[in-house]
């Protein structure tokens, strides 16, 4: 094998390793920013099999043609690939809470409220639906005087929640076990 091809093959190696890594990256931390560098790199990566694809055709060696077409091929259906888990993680993206303003009005609209069924009333209107973490969820039953009305504002905010897996420390302002339980079973057939 030729230098060229070497040096063309370790090069190719090195995008595809640093594309998968950057991709990785992007996944965990769930970062705009180092998203938008993976989508680049991807469009990066399908530019420089292009390229690649080119130069292959001064290859004289039909064998090694062969093989690094396959090559080729192969680094090209794993950036594809690539492009879709990003393209599908922008579309499941989490989202961020309302923010600490947005979310001090939406608190002392409730606290307006006199009793805990028109509460109730305002998260099914107001807050059904906006994304609050847990421990903003937390601050609103807290407004409730009973559990009663707890377990179904839980119930409402539950598919709003940001942070879902962290729902546990939303459970902890039942007092009661019973409670728990009865919100749990029913944010599971919710689901």
């Amino acid at each position: 094998m030729s230098r060229f091809h070497c040096v063309m093959l370790a090069i190719l190696a090195l995008l595809i390793t640093s594309t998968a890594k950057g991709q990785r990256k992007g996944s965990a931390e769930r970062d705009d920013r180092v998203h938008g560098r993976a989508a680049v790199a991807v469009d990066g990566l399908k530019k420089d099999l292009c390229d690649a694809r080119r130069l292959l055709v001064d290859v004289n060696d039909r064998k090694l043609r062969d093989q690094l077409e396959l090559l080729l091929s192969r680094a090209a259906l794993k950036a594809e690939d690539l492009e879709e888990l990003l393209a599908s993680s922008s579309r499941g993206q989490a989202k961020l809470p309302i923010s600490d303003e947005d979310f001090s009005k939406l608190l002392k609209n409730l606290k307006d409220q006199s009793f805990d069924e028109q509460k109730v009333e305002f998260i099914e209107t107001f807050a059904k639906g906006r994304p609050l973490s847990c421990a903003q969820a937390t601050e609103l039953l807290k407004t409730l005087s009973f559990d009663d009305g707890r377990i179904k504002a839980a119930i409402i905010l539950h598919p709003g929640l940001v942070d879902a897996e962290n729902f546990f420390e939303v459970l902890k302002v039942f007092p009661f076990d019973s409670n728990r339980k009865q919100v749990m079973e029913a944010v599971k057939k919710k689901d």
